[in-house]
């Protein structure tokens, strides 16, 4: 028998059980479901609101930088209280090949969720990655139903067109509830972050040295924090007009 701790259903419950005559199991029996009673619900620290700003080393605001909170590995770290679930979503995630570019160019989806890459031009592309995480090669010629891919595992997935190429895109397949992309301001906001340790991961398209990785605490006191990484001025492309060729 569970119970809500109502007093006055609790006193009815236990002068019930006083009529009959008890044993020695049903005594313990009766004292362990008291204790029970009494216990209040567990309740999980957290932080409602926990805010990270990316910035260069100049304090100027870095967009579309992916950031990543994953629960510490690392001995002797406080390992936060309760691990959010990664939710997938029931529906393929859509990557256009829109006016001969990937959109969005940048996009962050959990492990186990699927891709729909559809061609919503009027023109073919020719898709490819050959990165670790997902590699792959397919035409996809106008009006042709859109491939969907199912991403299995971790990592950066880098998209080209063999036919176009200065286009250029990037999945980010991450396994932590805990990820975004930086706004205009370069920051995120996760919400409802139990209190921890935890692996701090940003990765951006042109960072200089890789993936910068930190270890962070997460508390109420310190809802706010900056992460400074270094990235190179984005590179000039080359993308030619629509000829009648229909390049």
């Amino acid at each position: 028998m569970v119970f809500r701790f109502v007093p006055e259903e609790f006193l009815r419950w236990l002068q019930s059980s006083q009529r009959a005559p008890r044993t020695g199991v049903q005594v313990l029996a009766t004292i362990v479901v008291i204790a029970a009673a009494l216990v209040p619900p567990t309740t999980f620290a957290a932080v409602p609101q926990f805010r990270l700003v990316v910035s260069d080393a100049r304090g100027v605001a870095i967009p579309d930088a992916v950031v990543m909170l994953r629960v510490s590995e690392i001995s002797g770290k406080t390992t936060p209280t309760s691990r959010p679930r990664l939710a997938v979503p029931a529906t393929p995630v859509v990557i256009q090949q829109l006016d001969r570019e990937f959109v969005p160019r940048i996009t962050v989806v959990p492990v186990g969720a699927r891709v729909s890459l559809p061609n919503n031009d009027a023109v073919p592309h020719s898709v490819y990655s050959f990165s670790p995480a997902k590699q792959f090669e397919f035409d996809v010629y106008v009006g042709s139903s859109p491939q969907v891919l199912m991403l299995d595992k971790s990592g950066i997935i880098t998209l080209g067109c063999n036919i176009h190429d200065w286009m250029v895109g990037y999945i980010v397949v991450v396994d932590t509830p805990f990820a975004q992309t930086s706004d205009a301001r370069g920051t995120v906001s996760f919400a409802n972050v139990p209190e921890g340790d935890y692996e701090l991961r940003v990765w951006h398209s042109q960072q200089r040295a890789g993936e910068h990785v930190a270890q962070i605490s997460v508390a109420e006191a310190a809802r706010s924090q900056a992460v400074v990484i270094d990235i190179a001025p984005p590179r000039a492309r080359y993308k030619p007009p629509l000829t009648l060729k229909r390049y």
